[in-house]
């Protein structure tokens, strides 16, 4: 895949999660998290959240329905891995 390329799924998901959560949360809580890889090989989408309070909220409060955005943009089988700032 190119960088473009994968760069743009972390776009399409939250593309995705437009139809499931609402503005305030997807700007509170999603925006500040970056795309920092995609790896094919062992089916992890990487994110990059600025705290560990954002990421652990994130995985806690909406983790369910980022794996159903995964399947969206069809990565399925992919999971998340985490890099916090």
């Amino acid at each position: 895949m190119s960088a473009s390329v994968e760069t743009n799924v972390w776009g399409r998901i939250l593309t995705s999660l437009k139809g499931r959560l609402n503005q305030q949360t997807l700007e509170t809580w999603l925006s500040p998290i970056q795309f920092e890889s995609l790896d094919s090989s062992q089916h992890v989408l990487r994110l990059r959240a600025p705290n560990q309070v954002v990421k652990d909220w994130v995985v806690s409060n909406y983790g369910k329905v980022l794996a159903e955005s995964l399947n969206d943009v069809r990565l399925y089988g992919y999971s998340l891995g985490w890099v916090v700032d």
